[in-house]
C-alpha cells in the first residue's frame, strides 16, 4: 500500500476558534468610529466658526493663540525681563566687559 519510492506528504489542519470570535470582530471599529468622530468634531467646528460673526470669532482666535495668551498674563512692565533671566543676562554682561 505505501510507495517506497514517493516522499511522505504532509497534512496540515487548520481549526478556528469558533464562536467564540464571531460576536465581537475585534476591536479595528473602535478605532474607525474614533477617527469619524474626530473628523464630524473639525468639520462642525469650521461650520460654526464660519456662521460666526466676527466677535466670536476673535474671542476664539484669541483663545487659540498661545502667544498672545502668554502677552496677556504677563505683568505690566514688558521691557523688562523676568527675574531668573536678569541673573543670566548680569553675569553675560559682566563676562563681555572683562
Amino acid at each position: 500500500m505505501i510507495d517506497e519510492g514517493r516522499p511522505h506528504e504532509i497534512i496540515i489542519v487548520k481549526r478556528h476558534g469558533g464562536a467564540l470570535e464571531e460576536g465581537h470582530h475585534g476591536g479595528a471599529w473602535k478605532i474607525a468610529y474614533a477617527d469619524f468622530v474626530t473628523a464630524m468634531m473639525a468639520f462642525f467646528l469650521v461650520m460654526w466658526l464660519v456662521s460666526a460673526n466676527d466677535k466670536t470669532r476673535s474671542v476664539v482666535a484669541r483663545y487659540f493663540n498661545p502667544v498672545q495668551l502668554v502677552d496677556e498674563l504677563r505683568p505690566a512692565h514688558r521691557d523688562r525681563p523676568p527675574e531668573h533671566l536678569m541673573h543670566r543676562h548680569a553675569a553675560a554682561a559682566q563676562r563681555t566687559a572683562s
